[in-house]
């Protein structure tokens, strides 16, 4: 504010009068409280001139011609975090992103050549180095004292920025989502075409892999499945790939990779988005399914070969035999006449060698014949553990020691004996071969021991919740390292790669397909090279003993209350007769309704259901769960003709145990006693 100052000049100007003074008609006219309250408001309008300026919602700059700030208000400080103060005489540069010093450059030049204003976006940095995005407005002002300054305001635009990147990453990861939505269906396509082979199917899909990609320009890729590779045209492995596996029922059987060819821009995510390695992931399991698929289709038609060839082993197989025996017993009677010449004797060992060779081929059709089928029985792990290791000990090394370290009886499972048989063989003639390799001395050791199990159902395993039998398999040898480790279990992977020994891969992949697909269990493997080799077997538990020629027949008895849920009459009443002789008292229903009346009339008294799960009426599941919900702590038996697999799921998880049809009267009487006495 300036202060109005009256003075009076020297010489004749001095003498003029009061009402010739500056001022005299205006202010110096006024009442001295009337111009107080005009000082007062003038004070009060600088004041909020003073407030807009500095709390304004944007910031605001003056520079001068060599871009130094002449007047910031409180915002823009606030905005580079900066004292006023300090901002006053810097170079407005200083606080622009090194980047986009060019664009304030260019920005500045177009103001003073045009001498109209200008726009533009640029990032600035704060004080504590952080970085916003910023619209400048600038426009060129004439000043009296400074002469051409420029005047601009700052409006942070950081969210809007943000905004706009996270609508363009939509935008483009919609299209992207298309593309790959149009790259599985056409997938889905050849895969579905009728009569297409595994060969131009996966052809196909390799070929449309690329498709699916935001940049298919400079994408290749190949799958390899069963030993067999396919690939675009423009393949080549580089340093940037992405390769998801392709199983076969849970077995490792091969892969496809997806390389990309140049650089991506910055601003992707790494050499390929992330769902674009969901894609690559997705193909794969497309791929694993088709290909479980075709080999099911397959293994149907050698099923129905080997079916064929068994006919005709079994109607060949005798007579052959019966044959080859006359021709060979003749033979060795005509070698023994000494009045042979030599080229009689030639000729005879000839017939001889043909005939033995004819015997073996018969041999080999038999148990190729016998392969077809694998019967199933309750067997003593231990008596099977006992044969296998008596045959090591008489072909192989004795300095290796084999150690048995569990009970007769103490392990039963149920299992093709043939192919347990197999498994252990393997496994034993694989560990003789790691400790022998090595050469073998006194302390080495092969070892079969076996504890109970009991599976949370998500334990590393991934069976089923439940009671299983833990085999354990072990030796001293070699070991084996990682990357053996991976591929232990792949068909035709072998290690043995030295003159006759040399493998064809097949041993541990035959584990593995008979461990987990046939007898439902789990197998895995720990190794430390230099140190020795572990094989980890799950099995299911079976409590049901074989019982021996030399075990009397034990009486079970009971004096409990059964209730008896069959529709089939002639084994309803056969139960029933059963268990009434062994002292239990039994409450009988023909179909699920009738027993749930009985049930909720005597649920005090019944101490079991036993349920048959195929009924009409009311199913075996829908009577389980109206029972469980009148007495949850009812104990109840399913009797069914289903798989086990079938029978355990759901809500039959929660029964106290499942008995096959068919059974006998003893087994039944033993599951029984088993559950009333837990």
């Amino acid at each position: 504010m300036k202060v109005l100052e009256v003075g009076v000049k020297r010489g004749d100007e001095g003498h003029k009068s009061a009402g010739e003074l500056p001022g005299n008609s205006g202010e110096m006219g006024k009442d001295p409280d009337e111009l107080r309250r005009s000082q007062v408001e003038l004070e009060e309008s600088r004041r909020r001139c003073s407030e807009l300026f500095d709390f304004a919602p944007v910031g605001y700059f003056v520079t001068d011609k060599k871009g130094i700030i002449t007047k910031v208000n409180l915002t823009g400080a606030l905005m580079l975090g900066v004292e006023r103060g300090l901002i006053i005489n810097m170079p407005f540069i200083n606080y622009i992103a090194k980047d986009d010093r060019d664009l304030l450059y260019r920005h500045t030049k177009k103001i003073y050549d045009s001498g109209e204003g200008q726009s533009c976006e640029l990032r600035l940095v704060r004080k504590d180095v952080s970085v916003f995005f910023a619209r400048m407005d600038s426009k060129l002002f004439e000043n009296p004292e400074d002469g051409q300054v420029v005047r601009t305001t700052l409006t942070d635009v950081t969210v809007m920025k943000n905004v706009e990147r996270v609508l363009e990453k939509r935008t483009r990861d919609l299209g992207e989502r298309v593309k790959e939505l149009e790259c599985l269906y056409g997938i889905y396509r050849i895969a579905g075409e009728a009569g297409a082979s595994m060969i131009k199917i996966v052809k196909g899909i390799v070929d449309l892999v690329p498709h699916g990609f935001q940049y298919p320009e400079i994408i290749c890729a190949r799958i390899i499945l069963d030993g067999e590779e396919f690939r675009t045209e423009n393949f080549k492995e580089t340093d940037k790939k992405f390769t998801a596996g392709i199983s076969l029922i849970g077995q490792p059987d091969g892969l496809l990779e997806v390389c990309c060819l140049e650089e991506k821009p910055e601003y992707d995510e790494g050499p390929f988005l992330n769902e674009e390695k969901k894609l690559i992931s997705a193909v794969a399991g497309h791929v694993s399914v088709v290909a479980q698929r075709k080999q099911l289709e397959d293994q149907v038609e050698i099923r129905e070969r080997m079916d064929w060839l068994a006919t005709l082993a079994g109607g060949i197989a005798h007579d052959f035999n019966n044959l080859l025996t006359g021709i060979l017993g003749n033979v060795s009677l005509i070698l023994l006449d000494d009045e042979l010449t030599d080229k009689q004797k030639s000729y005879i060992s000839n017939i001889e060698s043909s005939g033995n060779r004819a015997a073996s081929l018969v041999k080999q059709f038999q148990t190729l014949s016998k392969g077809s089928v694998s019967e199933r029985v309750c067997i003593d792990l231990y008596r099977v553990s006992k044969e296998v290791f008596k045959l090591l000990e008489e072909t192989t090394n004795r300095l290796i020691k084999k150690q048995l370290e569990m009970a007769p009886d103490e392990f039963y499972v149920v299992v093709s004996p043939a192919e347990l048989n197999q498994v252990l063989l393997n496994l034993g003639v694989n560990a003789v071969e790691a400790i022998e390799e090595r050469g073998a001395k006194q302390g080495d050791y092969i070892r079969i021991a076996a504890k109970n199990y009991i599976s949370r159902d998500t334990d590393r395993t991934g069976l089923p919740a439940g009671k299983y039998i833990h085999i354990l398999f072990e030796d001293n040898g070699m070991g084996m390292s990682d990357d053996v480790q991976k591929r232990v279990f792949d068909p035709f992977f072998s290690t043995k790669e030295m003159g006759d020994k040399k493998g064809q891969g097949l041993g541990l992949a035959m584990v593995y397909n008979i461990v987990t697909r046939n007898m439902n269990g789990f197998i895995d493997i720990e190794s430390v090279p230099g140190e020795g080799t572990r094989f980890h077997i799950y099995l299911p538990e079976e409590k049901l003993k074989i019982k021996s020629d030399e075990e009397t027949e034990e009486i079970i008895t009971g004096n409990e209350t059964i209730l008896l849920i069959e529709d089939e009459d002639t084994v309803r009443d056969m139960l029933v007769e059963i268990l009434q002789k062994q002292g239990y008292r039994v409450l009988s229903a023909a179909d699920g309704r009738i027993g749930i009346d009985i049930f909720s009339e005597n649920k005090d008294r019944i101490d079991l259901v036993m349920l048959d799960l195929m009924m009409p009426v009311m199913s075996g599941r829908s009577c389980f769960g109206t029972i469980k919900g009148i007495k949850k702590d009812v104990k109840v038996l399913i009797s069914t003709g289903q798989k086990p697999v079938a029978a355990e799921e759901g809500v039959l998880s929660k029964a106290n145990g499942v008995i096959f049809k068919p059974y006998n009267g003893r087994d039944l009487l033993i599951k029984l006693r088993e559950i009333l006495d837990s």
